[in-house]
C-alpha cells in the first residue's frame, strides 16, 4: 500500500463538496493531468501554498457562474505539487469532474499542478506519481493500460507532452503493482 506522505483533505484546506454524484461502480481508469496554471510555477515552497492552490482551483471549478464549471467539487481525486506532496481533491466516494462527461465514470483523477506544455514535472512529483499510481492500481484492480492523459479522452494537450512521455512509458514496463 501507500509509502509515502500523502495529506487527507480538511475541512481547514478547502471548502465543503456539493457534490450529488456518487462514483456508484468500481473504479477501472486513472487519468493523468497537469493544471497547466504558469503561475502556479515556484510558488510550492510551503504545504500552506500548495493548499491555497488547491482552493483557488476548487473555488474555478465549484464557480456556479462558469458555465464550464459548476461543479460540485475541485475536479480531481488527488492533486501533486511540484514537492511531491499528495493531496486528497475530491473524495473516492464520489465521481470525478475532471475528463468531460460520461470520460469520468468509473475515472479516477489526478493532477500535477503546474504547466507542462514546455517543462517537464520535477522528480519529486513523478516519483510521487508513480507510487500513487502503484497504490491506486493495486488497491482497484487497474492495468496499466488503463493509465491514461487526458488529451486521450478529449481534445485538449493535457497534461503537455513531457508528462504525456511519461505515462506512455509507465503503461509500457507494465509498472508491476508491489
Amino acid at each position: 500500500m501507500w509509502r509515502g506522505m500523502r495529506y487527507a483533505r480538511s475541512r481547514s484546506s478547502t471548502s465543503d463538496c456539493r457534490s450529488s454524484r456518487t462514483s456508484g461502480a468500481r473504479w477501472s481508469r486513472i487519468t493523468v493531468h497537469h493544471s497547466a496554471d504558469v503561475e502556479d510555477e515556484g510558488s510550492f515552497g510551503s504545504l500552506g501554498e500548495t493548499v491555497a492552490t488547491l482552493q483557488r482551483i476548487q473555488r474555478v471549478h465549484m464557480d456556479p457562474g462558469d458555465p464550464s464549471h459548476g461543479w460540485g467539487d475541485i475536479g480531481y481525486h488527488f492533486l501533486i505539487d511540484p514537492s511531491g506532496r499528495i493531496l486528497e481533491g475530491r473524495q473516492l466516494d464520489w465521481q470525478g469532474a475532471h475528463a468531460r462527461g460520461v470520460n469520468n465514470r468509473t475515472n479516477i483523477g489526478v493532477c500535477l499542478l503546474g504547466d507542462f506544455s514546455r517543462r517537464a514535472p520535477s522528480a519529486a512529483s513523478l516519483d510521487s506519481l508513480q507510487r500513487l499510481l502503484d497504490d491506486l492500481r493495486e488497491r482497484f484492480d487497474i492495468p496499466a493500460t488503463r493509465v491514461l492523459v487526458h488529451k486521450e479522452l478529449v481534445a485538449t494537450a493535457c497534461p503537455g507532452p513531457s508528462l504525456t512521455a511519461w505515462v506512455e512509458r509507465y503503461r509500457k514496463r507494465g509498472a508491476p503493482r508491489p
